[in-house]
């Protein structure tokens, strides 16, 4: 389940319970986070890993962590470890990319102690 925040003075707000609604936000501040293309690519950039969604027929959305690199070009690789046990040598996320190439990866950044640093490309 999840549950409404808000943003009070920079720091997340106490969600109290109220008669009629499961919770509600003492205030709310809404901060629009928007990033250049060149900010985006950085940010992706100073990145190593992330979580890679694709579609899988049956069951939706398939989210995995993921390790990438980007290249001087731009271009993203996501590699396959040799560490973990494998049950096929053929990852279900490439399975997935061939029946339905839409693919999201999402990294994403926050500090605990300051909500304000939070982003994600």
């Amino acid at each position: 389940m999840l549950y409404p925040l808000s943003y009070e003075r920079g720091c997340l707000a106490s969600l109290r319970h109220s008669a009629g609604t499961l919770f509600q936000p003492a205030r709310t501040i809404i901060i629009a986070m928007r990033l250049t293309d060149h900010e985006a690519r950085a940010r992706l950039g100073s990145h190593d890993h992330a979580v890679l969604c694709t579609v899988h027929a049956e069951r939706g959305v398939d989210a995995v962590p993921v390790a990438y690199a980007v290249d001087a070009d731009g271009y993203v690789g996501v590699p396959v470890d040799r560490v973990k046990p494998k049950a096929s040598l053929r990852l279900q996320r490439e399975r997935n990319l061939e029946a339905d190439p839409r693919a999201t990866l999402l990294a994403e950044h926050w500090d605990r102690d300051d909500w304000s640093r939070l982003w994600w490309v």
